[in-house]
């Protein structure tokens, strides 16, 4: 996962008001480091930001779905050339992501490992995990 800069959150913010996404869900808790999570949607598409002792990242996911993927990752698997990180979370937004699915699993499935350093035991075909 990138960190995003406030900045970004506020540009990725105005795209997806101006775009009509709902905001489902604003919350914050300032006794743990000022972490904040606040989940938009509009249809099927989904985003989600977090920030976590200050680094902001965002998510996308679909309604249907219980797997959120990094806008980094969804970018990495669609071969998408964007520099900004609205440029990735337009571009993840507007992905065939259910055609993707597998394949978003399994490079999430191997950022993991490559940050941990170890090899995940295979995981169940029906299973939602990594």
């Amino acid at each position: 996962m990138a960190e995003v800069s406030a900045d970004d959150i506020e540009a990725i913010t105005e795209w997806l008001t101006a775009r009509g996404f709902v905001l489902r869900v604003d919350e914050e808790n300032p006794s743990a480091f000022g972490n904040r999570l606040r989940e938009w949607d509009r249809g099927d598409v989904r985003y989600r930001m977090v920030r976590d002792r200050g680094q902001w990242f965002v998510d996308t996911s679909r309604s249907r779905w219980e797997d959120w993927f990094d806008i980094d990752l969804v970018s990495y698997v669609c071969d998408f050339r964007e520099d900004t990180a609205l440029g990735r979370a337009k571009a993840a937004g507007n992905a065939d992501l259910d055609h993707l699915l597998p394949a978003l699993r399994s490079a999430r499935r191997q950022q993991v490992e490559d940050h941990l350093g170890i090899v995940l035991p295979p995981r169940h075909p029906y299973s939602n995990d990594l």
